[in-house]
């Protein structure tokens, strides 16, 4: 489905790339073979300020009026950021 390729925030009912590998950080299992192309594909995504963007296709069933289009994309850099910074560990 295109949201898995997709960098996503907040998660509603569906999944994406960057949630399983958040999973695989928390279970320490970034090394693993399967992961090295979600990781090629993750920093790919980064810009030239080394952020990242984000989407939210669900904002107007969760956070429409909690967070905006910054906020999304503050916290999928956050998420991206510490999965990097596990797997380089």
């Amino acid at each position: 489905h295109s949201i898995w390729s997709r960098i996503n925030f907040p998660l509603f009912y569906q999944t994406d790339t960057l949630f399983v590998l958040r999973v695989l950080a928390e279970l320490k299992q970034l090394s693993h073979p399967g992961a090295e192309s979600a990781l090629a594909w993750l920093i790919g995504k980064r810009n030239k300020l080394g952020k990242w963007r984000g989407s939210s296709p669900y904002r107007q069933r969760t956070w429409q009026n909690f967070a905006d289009k910054e906020e999304t994309d503050r916290w999928v850099s956050y998420f991206a950021a510490s999965i990097l910074s596990r797997y380089e560990q």
